[in-house]
């Protein structure tokens, strides 16, 4: 019986000092936007988790680090894995999400999960929305290369219609963006041939997007045509509203003048978001 004390004794201690896996780190990757790509993994080291409580952290991880750049109100609000397949169910402000910024929405949080070892695609949803399953490979193949750069079409006249000018413009996030666009498209064309139609002096004092509709607003100047022809109003309007909605994926423009819904333009309503034209 005495011979079989140390042994007890050592058994004690060797589970008794092992570390329980809530004592215990483990690494995960968080995929977020930084300055030289759209979706970069960050490595975070979080406590050893079970799956409903990792499921969960890894959901406020992404919010800190990636969703507050364009949605800080969005919400997991309930989740269910079904095998391999994560379902999410979100708040409503995804559903405001567009353009680059829902892609940048749905890559981080497909390579995000995926990259748990016990999830292989994932499923978003709302009261209104369904995804189709995503996984890595979704985006994997589909982000740009060099994502730190977009290649845009500005619109310019070019004998009597609008014509593009392609640019690459450099890309870190979207309302810098979209700011670069603008004033780029108010500094006129690069291309030797090509006019611009908005007015000489037109600033720019602001521009967002939100809800599919990107709103810009303009100095006084836009307003300064010199004759406020039909087509003279047109190729000004349509230079900027086809600019605008190309770079931010937005479904309508609308325009202020200093900061308010003004008439000022003969054959068209500024008061009213317009949507573009002479797109492919």
């Amino acid at each position: 019986m005495r011979k079989l004390i140390p042994l007890f004794l050592s058994l004690c201690l060797l589970f008794g000092c092992a570390p329980s896996p809530e004592s215990g780190r483990a690494v995960r990757n968080v995929y977020c936007t930084t300055a030289d790509a759209l979706l970069a993994p960050q490595e975070v080291a979080i406590g050893v988790l079970e799956q409903h409580a990792e499921i969960e952290r890894i959901f406020l991880l992404l919010n800190e680090l990636q969703f507050s750049e364009f949605c800080d109100a969005l919400r997991l609000e309930s989740f269910s894995l079904m095998e391999d397949t994560l379902t999410l169910q979100l708040s409503s402000e995804y559903d405001s999400l567009t353009g680059l910024s829902r892609t940048l929405c749905d890559g981080a949080l497909a390579l995000t999960y995926c990259d748990l070892p016990y999830v292989n695609s994932v499923i978003l949803r709302t009261d209104s929305f369904e995804s189709e399953p995503l996984s890595s490979d979704t985006f994997l193949l589909s982000l740009p290369t060099h994502s730190n750069e977009r290649d845009c079409n500005f619109y310019f006249v070019k004998d009597g219609v609008l014509s593009e000018e392609t640019r690459t413009i450099p890309y870190q996030k979207e309302d810098v963006f979209l700011k670069n666009v603008t004033e780029a498209l108010l500094l006129g064309p690069q291309t030797e041939g090509l006019t611009a139609s908005i007015p000489s002096g037109t600033h720019l004092n602001g521009i967002r997007l939100e809800d599919n509709v990107c709103t810009v607003d303009l100095s006084a100047e836009f307003l300064a045509l010199p004759s406020h022809t039909e087509e003279e109003e047109r190729l000004c309007l349509f230079s900027l509203v086809n600019t605008v909605a190309h770079a931010s994926g937005a479904e309508q423009v609308q325009i202020l003048i200093d900061g308010e819904s003004r008439t000022g333009f003969t054959h068209y309503d500024l008061t009213q978001a317009i949507q573009p034209e002479l797109f492919d």
